[in-house]
């Protein structure tokens, strides 16, 4: 969805997702270059995650690349996935834009704290961010666990990935989802005889689709960099465009009709190469 900014101007946004960002900084000639031509800055504003700045940070050469490259565009970082959800929630649905954005960054204001190297620094001298990147790996395995837990709990009915499995995977594992993390909104929904209430938000769906068509893959091999993928998947709905990997554009692509209000027009690194 385009974004409005304070001076009147609206920008569409463009969501990269790690690999993305790694080869757009690497090959500025190339994919940099096809990338500034098929999103120019006059109406697009890139989107990147703190999910990201974990893994970008993991490699000191790529990411000092990085902040050179984008330090001198405008550009926002998303929310991360806990606090969309939050902002869905008090919308009873699909949040404003404005609302999954964490933090904006240009190199033209003159005050320098909305620099993104100056935020940076800022954001990864935060405890809560430091422990939370320091834990970012041994996170991931929990989560992973915890999905081979819920393909074990889960029947389908068919024996290859299809919507019906998928659409039944997702409705059951939002309920599950909510009552660990907002078990009163569940109870409240019940109450209310609301349950297609805990269906409708967008970044849990596409969370969840997202685990579905990953787990449900025979050939699929989980690794610490999926976990990475599906959050960063939390705002996807959100924006205009995103440029990510062949896989996971093909589950965006299967599952775009299915969550509310997604029409992201969807790339990969080969649609900007130049």
């Amino acid at each position: 969805m385009p974004i409005t900014l304070p001076n009147g101007s609206t920008y569409k946004l463009c969501l990269l997702d790690t690999n993305a960002l790694s080869e757009i900084v690497k090959r500025p000639s190339n994919e940099g270059r096809g990338f500034v031509e098929q999103f120019p800055p006059s109406e697009f504003v890139p989107c990147f995650s703190v999910y990201n700045l974990f893994e970008l940070r993991r490699q000191p050469e790529v990411f000092h690349k990085f902040i050179k490259f984008f330090g001198i565009y405008p550009s926002f970082i998303s929310k991360p996935f806990q606090d969309i959800l939050k902002a869905e929630i008090a919308a009873n649905g699909r949040a404003k834009v404005n609302d999954i954005l964490l933090c904006a960054f240009t190199s033209l204001g003159h005050d320098s704290s909305d620099q993104l190297d100056k935020f940076i620094d800022r954001l990864f001298r935060m405890p809560p961010i430091t422990k939370l990147e320091s834990e970012w790996r041994k996170n991931d395995q929990v989560v992973l666990n915890s999905w081979q837990t819920n393909k074990v709990n889960f029947t389908p009915t068919r024996s290859v990935q299809n919507a019906r499995d998928a659409k039944q995977f997702v409705h059951d594992g939002c309920i599950d989802t909510l009552c660990q993390l907002h078990p009163d909104l569940v109870q409240a929904s019940i109450n209310a005889n609301n349950i297609s209430l805990l269906q409708s938000f967008p970044s849990m769906q596409m969370m969840l689709y997202s685990q579905y068509y990953r787990i449900f893959d025979p050939t699929w091999i989980s690794n610490d960099q999926e976990v990475t993928d599906v959050c960063i998947s939390a705002c996807v709905p959100y924006v205009d465009a995103v440029v990510t990997e062949k896989f996971q554009a093909e589950i965006y692509r299967k599952i775009r009709k299915h969550i509310n209000g997604m029409s992201t027009d969807i790339k990969t690194l080969r649609n900007i190469r130049r």
